[in-house]
């Protein structure tokens, strides 16, 4: 043990309320650490129900309810009557903690401070002029990237081994933009008090918001689909060579439809004109 950690709990309703581990009717606890326990003759065998661990990001907190240690579940030398499990990624894929409602949410408000971003970003650091926005273009930008990321992530993960469905991308990436949808209306309002010569303060506060947005993607990566570091890093780089490759290969696909269309086309008017 090095140090401890402390944590600041908001809770809703009962006041730290969590999962039961006992029955009502516990009066003995294990010593191996939240296994059934058998005791000796004719002294009840309680059944306890211990936590999972599955080396995921998660947060065990213990309470004894009834400050009575030889009742409950070992943790700690103390006799824990309930349990708060505290999940990050891994809760989405698990409990399904989050929805798609949720994450619709997030890249609609996404959206929304990318437009403040590039209309109302002063003109010192912002080269887009706002008559030229178009919102369905800007709708294609932000959106069609997205899209493409998390369908090649996924298809990545499911010939890699990766743990997470479709959805759980999904709702993990949305997720991981939070430091934009905190950054871009602060990076926003913060220009239109800058000089020029201050410029830096914007560079830095824009190239915070893209180093922690692109961390939470990698994190996402990592927790969702279970991979170590190294395999996430790899994973990440193809999901982006992926995703270009199918641009590339729509792109493809377009121009010879075109092609196609045209020689359709010719060929009708050929006909007509020979008729």
């Amino acid at each position: 043990k090095v140090g401890e950690t402390f944590y600041y709990i908001n809770t809703e309703g009962n006041i730290l309320d969590g999962t039961s581990l006992t029955s009502k009717s516990a009066k003995n606890k294990g010593t191996d650490g939240g296994f059934d326990v058998t005791l000796g003759d004719g002294i009840e065998e309680i059944k306890y129900n211990p936590t999972i661990l599955s080396n995921k990001d998660q947060i065990f907190i213990f309470i004894d309810t009834d400050y009575d240690s030889q009742t409950g579940f070992s943790a700690g030398g103390i006799g824990a009557e309930k349990v708060i499990e505290i999940d990050g990624h891994y809760g989405i894929k698990r409990e399904s903690k989050g929805s798609v409602t949720s994450a619709n949410v997030y890249y609609f408000l996404f959206f929304i401070f990318y437009m403040f971003f590039i209309y109302e970003t002063n003109f010192l650091f912002n080269p887009i002029i706002s008559s030229q926005i178009k919102i369905v273009e800007e709708i294609v930008k932000v959106f069609v990237p997205l899209l493409l990321f998390v369908s090649a992530n996924y298809l990545v993960c499911s010939i890699r081994d990766g743990e997470g469905r479709f959805k759980d991308v999904y709702l993990a990436t949305s997720y991981s933009l939070l430091p934009a949808i905190i950054g871009l209306p602060i990076i926003t309002i913060v220009s239109q008090v800058l000089t020029l010569n201050e410029g830096f303060i914007f560079d830095a506060m824009y190239a915070i918001t893209l180093f922690f947005t692109g961390f939470y993607m990698l994190f996402m990566i990592k927790e969702i689909h279970y991979y170590d570091l190294k395999n996430t890093i790899g994973n990440f780089l193809i999901t982006l060579f992926t995703g270009l490759m199918i641009v590339v290969v729509i792109f493809i696909i377009y121009l010879l439809l075109g092609e196609i269309v045209t020689l359709i086309l010719d060929i009708i008017r050929e006909v007509n004109v020979r008729a």
